[in-house]
């Protein structure tokens, strides 16, 4: 007899309401994501093994915070939990500089940020932050340790998607682009599939 076992991973609303978006700078509509993991017979979830991540998104920029973010508060500062949008432009921007500055790899970003966000991304975002790279002494590595405790696991995931799709769109995949996302990856807790 065959028995197909595994887990799945689900992500559910727990909750949804309205609160102050730091990112947006304004009260938005949020809503309170859950990811529990099953245990799955014949890939239909049969028991809860546990809630793998939790986090608040906002549904106007999907910016993400922790559940303990205080949803009531105006911040003149955009909070430290709010950095999956600015994570990917960053490591985007950081890959781009390796592989050099050119138009096309610029518009690359801005439609890889597009598709696995669902908003635009402007040259001047990506030249701004390009600055900031280049006046600082941080590698990727440490971007990413930075990046991720504050995201959850799901914007942790698009940003290796991301990362992934425009070393692979710029160059044949060489052994050290594979080794710089599977770096990547390791900083985010995350494995790559085979």
């Amino acid at each position: 007899m065959l028995l197909l076992a595994g887990i799945k991973s689900i992500t559910k609303t727990h909750e949804e309401g309205q609160f102050y978006c730091a990112t947006c700078d304004s009260q938005q509509p949020f809503k309170h994501l859950k990811i529990r993991e099953f245990g799955t017979l014949f890939f239909m979830p049969i028991f809860p093994m546990g809630t793998v991540d939790e986090y608040l998104e906002c549904s106007s920029c999907f910016a993400n915070y922790l559940p303990s973010y205080d949803t009531t508060e105006h911040h003149e500062q955009p909070c430290p939990e709010a950095t999956s949008h600015r994570g990917m432009v960053r490591v985007l921007t950081f890959l781009l500089l390796g592989y050099g500055k050119t138009s096309e790899r610029i518009k690359a970003i801005q439609a890889i940020y597009e598709e696995l966000l669902g908003k635009p991304l402007s040259e001047d975002c990506i030249l701004s932050e390009t600055t900031l790279i280049l006046q600082s002494s941080d590698d990727l590595t440490r971007i990413a340790k930075q990046i991720a405790p504050t995201i959850s696991i799901e914007n942790r995931a698009k940003i290796l998607t991301a990362a992934h799709r425009f070393s692979d769109g710029c160059s044949d995949m060489t052994y050290e682009d594979t080794l710089r996302i599977n770096q990547l990856a390791s900083c985010f807790e995350l494995r790559l599939p085979s």
